[in-house]
């Protein structure tokens, strides 16, 4: 197996999304070039949305950045705009978004102490 780079993630992101039903596609429509930009974004180490198996209309969106700076510089780009301006219309509830500062980052499982 090839060994992953490794770098400092000092700021983590979960932002769960309940979408409606009947909005899936439209939601994934506004998403898909949102996450394809924003992953050529400077200070971006990962952007990755992903859908509950178990819970329709379940999203997550996981991110991972260099700074808070470039957080918020995200969230302020033009090719997030027609992301942001189409999603309360397609929320089935209410958003849970989590912003963590990280202060180690650990890879692998065998040190977990």
């Amino acid at each position: 197996m090839a060994e992953k780079t490794k770098c400092d993630v000092p700021v983590v992101v979960a932002a769960r999304l309940p979408i409606k039903e009947e909005k899936r596609s439209t939601f994934l429509e506004f998403a898909r070039p949102a996450v394809e930009r924003t992953r050529e974004e400077p200070g971006c180490i990962s952007y990755t949305l992903y859908e509950d198996a178990t819970i329709p209309g379940s999203f997550i969106f996981f991110e991972e950045w260099k700074s808070r700076a470039d957080l918020a510089e995200h969230i302020g780009r033009p090719h997030m705009a027609p992301f942001l301006e189409a999603l309360p219309g397609l929320l089935a509830g209410e958003l849970d978004i989590r912003v963590y500062d990280v202060e180690r980052v650990r890879y692998g499982v065998d040190d977990l102490t």
